[in-house]
């Protein structure tokens, strides 16, 4: 059963890698902070993460990413 975790170098999910790490099924992001052996990913690009989801297959996708900047995401609500 493989698991993609979507963001896996946050707080969140960098706690899933912790855990599941020797998980061979498993299967880690990151889009800025580059991570020995996990998959760049930017999750906004929908042709990229299309290519991920269909190259992987996975049965769970967890997704952990998000925008750490409050003050952006107060003022823009996209």
């Amino acid at each position: 059963m493989s698991v993609i975790i979507i963001g896996a170098t946050g707080l969140v999910g960098y706690e899933f890698y912790r855990q599941n790490k020797e998980k061979t099924d498993w299967f880690f992001t990151y889009n800025s902070q580059k991570m020995k052996d996990f998959i760049h990913l930017d999750a906004s690009d929908k042709e990229q993460l299309k290519k991920m989801i269909t190259e992987i297959n996975p049965r769970i996708i967890i997704l952990t990413a998000s925008l750490p900047n409050v003050t952006l995401c107060e003022k823009d609500h996209s």
